[in-house]
Formats: structure tokens, sequence, C-alpha cells
């Protein structure tokens, strides 16, 4: 599959929690996204996070956060992220 950069606008998934990540802007370093999830009670909580690109493109590539873009439409492939220490 390949992998294309994130943009504003695009989904993220966690399986395990079923918690959804929505892009709202990027900056150099990091994504700013409104996270929705649930707690004990089974009630939706919506907040507003931040995650480190490097951080978030490593878990994409391990499969622990899938990705709903929300076109594909003009968007720049890029290189998958690869940790030198878990190859040795």
């Amino acid at each position: 599959m390949i992998k294309h950069h994130l943009r504003v606008g695009d989904l993220l998934s966690n399986p395990e929690n079923n918690a959804l990540g929505l892009i709202t802007k990027i900056t150099q370093g990091y994504f700013y996204f409104h996270l929705m999830s649930h707690n004990e009670a089974k009630k939706f909580i919506i907040s507003e996070d931040r995650a480190k690109k490097e951080k978030v493109y490593t878990h994409i590539d391990s499969g622990k956060i899938t990705v709903h873009y929300g076109s594909h439409k003009r968007r720049r492939k890029r290189k998958i992220y690869v940790d030198i220490a878990e190859q040795l």
C-alpha cells in the first residue's frame, strides 16, 4: 500500500479502543486533532490533542493506527519510517 502525507481533514482511527481523531491543524513538528473516544460509562468524550508527526507516522506504519484519507488528489507520497535499532 502506498503511504501518503497526512492533511487537514484526514481521519485517524485506533481499532484497539475505537478512538477517532480528526486532524485540524498541521505544524512543522506536530499534528493537532480533535479526539473522540469513550469512557467506562460508554459516553463519548471529545477533546483537543496534539501528537508528534514522527510518532503518528510510526504508529501508522506499524499498523496501530489506520488512516482514512479525505482525498487522494494532489497528495505527496512519503517514505516509511524504519527504526534501525529494531532491525539489529
